[in-house]
């Protein structure tokens, strides 16, 4: 067994001393990478050696906000601002929705004056695929995480001739036969009338729970949810009295980024203690298992209908026409994008930005801090290579593990770190950790490189993996217990030592949303980091770069990881 440097806390350093030095090692962390889900397989000229074609692997995701423009749907890159109409057939749409795959967007569309549904509709995001009624009678859509089916409300009769709004799932593959009803609110009638219900998500957990607005329909609407196999609804915070206490009716999104899963939502509601519950509507994170007070999180009068970024570092919402992002994890605070309202942030590989047709407006104070976030050259290998000199030997593994050392770390259990032949991708990195009983444990492999950053003028890592398992639930209580990491060790000009972390998994809760971040599992992911002269103030040399998993059960794979400067 190698081994290890004690300067390298920002990874390797997890199961021996419990993170003695984590204030530190925090300190060092930076605004968190680019995300782009790819081909990935490929080395840094285009082609892994193996017959590999670009056109056979999933192409890269970047941002993409669907939102509603004069009643139709259009999309937008938060990133560049290019945008794209979606809908173009007059019918006016709204409550627009990302599938889970990036390929598709469902809306709901209004009859008449507005008053009655149309139903709900899905339409590819690329425009090649025309509109498909999904539910006639549906509102307020949902995709589940797997994007098999759409949740959304329907009204039913109730009590005294009066309707009532009730929950149901259609499989979109078949939606004229499969069609499960979740909930029967027909006799739930209070002095505020019957019960409504509005603006469905499901839980991050692989869809566990849809969380809903509920409330009366003369007043106010409070979070409440139902367990989607049992059919259990829970009220998350205590019902108002018929005058309402509670959220009123500015839309919520859910958190990913806590120790239990779901259990922050951020909100858009009125001003309660001074009584304009249906006015200057402002955002807030809500702590839903606790009586903790909201935490104001955006006070301009009139925010509404929030929607999280996948990997909660950001969030859009509308305020009097335009759409807006916050960053939560570092770089500007507040960035106007478009003019339009609904939003629903997702990641799509098919989003406005990647080719010809789309409309760029460039807004001043845009440009991200993470990394570059997306390509608009349409190559589906993840973007151009790299520019520059490669310091990483081997980075494809096509010589094996030559020039490489294994990092095995361990109590219980067994690792595997071997080279095997992938079909995709020629020869990968396969990574295993199996028999660990809960406890942590590293297997990884790591080189010794030698980096002068004199005279550089960028500097970045690529790395190209797949996570196949795992068997912990998100990324533990300190971070980067992914079953993807890459760590580097460094020198400042000072003379000081330091190390930086990422880690990538297949699902959450995110503890640490600035350092580690989700991926598919089963699909070939593309990561590039920021430019490390910028993200490491003061950097000198780069001494050692290791690449492997972490914690519990996993089964991971590396393709390649490269660290190129110019």
């Amino acid at each position: 067994m190698s081994e290890l440097n004690p300067s390298r806390e920002g990874h390797i350093r997890t199961f021996h001393t419990r993170r003695a030095s984590i204030t530190a090692i925090l300190l060092l962390f930076v605004a968190m990478p680019l995300l782009a889900i790819g081909n990935g397989c490929n080395d840094e000229s285009g082609n892994n050696g193996a017959g590999f074609t670009e056109s056979t692997v999933p192409p890269l995701k970047t941002d993409v906000i669907v939102f509603i423009r004069a009643g139709e749907v259009w999309a937008v890159n938060p990133n560049n601002g290019a945008e794209r109409q979606v809908t173009s057939d007059g019918a006016t749409k709204v409550w627009p929705r990302v599938s889970p795959d990036g390929q598709q967007v469902a809306y709901q569309v209004m009859m008449g004056d507005g008053s009655t549904t149309g139903g709900i509709y899905r339409v590819s995001l690329s425009g090649e695929v025309p509109a498909e009624l999904v539910n006639p009678l549906g509102a307020f859509p949902a995709w589940s995480t797997d994007g098999s089916s759409i949740a959304c409300v329907v009204k039913n009769p109730g009590l005294n001739n009066e309707q009532t709004d009730d929950i149901v799932i259609t499989a979109v593959n078949d939606p004229s036969t499969s069609t499960q009803t979740l909930t029967d609110h027909k006799n739930i009638v209070d002095m505020g009338g019957p019960l409504t219900v509005q603006n469905l998500e499901y839980s991050p957990d692989g869809g566990k729970y849809i969380y809903f607005m509920r409330g009366r329909r003369s007043d106010s609407r409070w979070l409440s949810r139902i367990d989607v196999a049992t059919k259990q609804e829970d009220d998350l915070s205590t019902p108002p009295d018929p005058m309402p206490s509670g959220l009123a009716s500015g839309g919520f999104s859910l958190f990913n980024v806590s120790q239990m899963e779901g259990r922050r939502a951020l909100v858009s509601r009125g001003d309660i203690s001074g009584g304009n519950y249906q006015s200057n509507f402002r955002l807030y994170i809500r702590f839903l298992d606790s009586e903790l007070e909201d935490s104001l999180i955006e006070e301009t009068p009139g925010s509404i209908n929030p929607s999280l970024k996948p990997d909660n570092t950001r969030f859009v919402y509308e305020n009097d026409g335009v759409l807006y992002k916050h960053n939560l994890a570092g770089g500007p605070g507040i960035e106007e994008i478009t003019a339009g309202s609904m939003p629903d942030w997702g990641m799509s590989a098919v989003g406005p930005g990647f080719g010809g047709g789309d409309t760029l407006t460039t807004k001043t104070g845009t440009t991200g801090t993470t990394g570059t976030t997306g390509t608009t050259s349409g190559d589906a290998c993840g973007g151009p290579a790299l520019p520059g000199t490669e310091y990483i030997a081997n980075g494809d593994f096509e010589s094996g593990l030559n020039g490489w050392r294994k990092v095995d770390i361990k109590k219980i259990g067994t690792n595997q770190a071997v080279v095997t032949s992938d079909a995709t991708c020629g020869n990968v990195l396969d990574l295993m950790r199996s028999g660990s009983h809960s406890d942590g444990g590293i297997s990884a492999v790591e080189q010794s490189v030698a980096v002068d950053c004199a005279g550089l003028q960028s500097l970045k890592l690529r790395l190209v993996a797949v996570i196949d398992s795992q068997d912990l639930d998100g990324d533990g209580w300190y971070g980067c217990e992914t079953p993807v990491f890459v760590t580097i060790e460094y020198m400042t000009t000072d003379g000081a030592a330091g190390s930086w972390t990422r880690g990538l998994l297949s699902h959450g809760p995110i503890n640490y949303p600035d350092r580690d971040q989700l991926i598919p599992a089963g699909q070939w992911c593309t990561w590039d980091s920021p430019d490390l002269l910028t993200a490491l103030p003061g950097l000198s040399r780069i001494t050692k770069v290791t690449v492997g998993g972490s914690g519990w059960d996993f089964e991971s794979r590396i393709g390649l990881v490269a660290l190129r400067g110019e």
